[in-house]
């Protein structure tokens, strides 16, 4: 399936809306002031500034702050993945030193900071303070951000919601030179990255999405799709969780019973998963993947779909969803055998969570 890179980075981002606005908010303006400003100082560095103030808080989306444990974070993520994104090592870099101050009073306390790093940190502290600093960044950075706020433009820009949606997607459509199209390898690597970040933080569900991708990929296999459609389905298990990003992990992983409040929280990320993929053009045709826990009696969330409405992709991910959580260690059982499991869903699962056709051919697979 032909998905440029970005596009799934972009819908991880769009998450925070969900799940935290104020950071979200931060993250918009953040890619708007820093574009002005590399462009006013050093517009050869336009493309791995912008880039590093857009995923400079992708390695801890959970964390609603801005400090050097997610800088550090991001610019590890950012290393380990597949070469997709030109200067990958140059934008983990100016994430790193994202905080530091030329004055050494940074946690890290360097002195020899970049300007592309001083850049996207000045704005942040400009974000978080509403005012220029006088000091802890070169005068060529806090210059040129007094020229750039002092015009009625960008305060007017900065106030408006909907220029600064605008400008975001234009800038993320305008740096989208990532490779459209992976080899096996590359892709595998990217695709790992985006599970790691989707279950980060879960001490029980570690692994889960990549998991649940290689047991719809080899059952999809099994049925007779082609490779284009395994492809989309792969994809799509993949990302069938990316909601969970919204619900907080102490709920998630959870040891205990859950109350009814906990377990309506967890319920959401289905309706989460959904939002965010629809949000994105290029993504929305596989977000039948977020309706993995409807039920073919009707009974499943978020929408309680009929039988009829629910796709076969959808069934093939439900299917592998259901015995990665039987088969996986949980903090309220150990885990199962396939051939355990697969007895418990035929006895009590076949025809209400689990599409029997699906079934008679899964039982002979796993």
């Amino acid at each position: 399936m032909d998905i440029v890179t970005l596009d799934i980075i972009g819908a991880v981002l769009n998450s925070l809306k969900y799940t935290n606005i104020e950071k979200y908010k931060i993250l918009k303006r953040r890619v708007v002031l820093v574009k002005k400003l590399v462009d006013l100082i050093n517009d050869e560095s336009s493309f791995t500034v912008t880039i590093a103030a857009m995923l400079k808080d992708i390695g801890d989306m959970r964390n609603s702050d801005i400090n050097h444990k997610s800088n550090y974070a991001s610019a590890e993520l950012i290393r380990i993945m597949p070469e997709i994104i030109p200067l990958q090592y140059e934008i983990a870099d100016i994430i790193l030193d994202s905080n530091e101050k030329i004055d050494g009073t940074g946690f890290y306390q360097k002195t020899d900071i970049s300007i592309e790093s001083q850049i996207v940190a000045i704005i942040d502290e400009y974000i978080s303070t509403n005012k220029v600093p006088e000091v802890g960044y070169e005068s060529i950075v806090i210059k040129g951000l007094q020229q750039i706020v002092e015009k009625d433009y960008v305060k007017i820009m900065l106030d408006n919601n909907d220029y600064i949606d605008n400008f975001f997607t234009y800038t993320l459509k305008k740096n989208n030179v990532y490779k459209i199209k992976l080899d096996n390898v590359e892709e595998e690597q990217f695709l790992s990255v985006i599970a790691s970040i989707i279950d980060s933080g879960h001490q029980y569900t570690g692994g889960h999405t990549k998991r649940v991708a290689t047991y719809s990929y080899v059952l999809g296999k099994e049925m007779g799709y082609d490779k284009e459609k395994l492809s989309e389905i792969r994809y799509a298990a993949y990302l069938h969780d990316i909601g969970k990003l919204v619900v907080d992990v102490g709920i998630l992983d959870k040891p205990d019973k859950l109350t009814n409040y906990e377990f309506e929280k967890i319920k959401d990320h289905a309706l989460y998963s959904y939002k965010i993929l629809q949000d994105s053009p290029q993504l929305k045709n596989i977000s039948y993947g977020a309706l993995h826990h409807e039920r073919l009696d009707g009974k499943g969330y978020p929408f309680g779909l009929l039988a009829k409405d629910i796709p076969t992709e959808t069934r093939i991910i439900t299917f592998a969803d259901i015995l990665d959580a039987l088969t996986s260690n949980r903090p309220y059982r150990k885990p199962l055998t396939f051939k355990k499991a697969l007895e418990i869903m035929e006895k009590t699962m076949v025809g209400k969570s689990i599409d029997p056709d699906i079934f008679e051919i899964a039982k002979y697979l796993f």
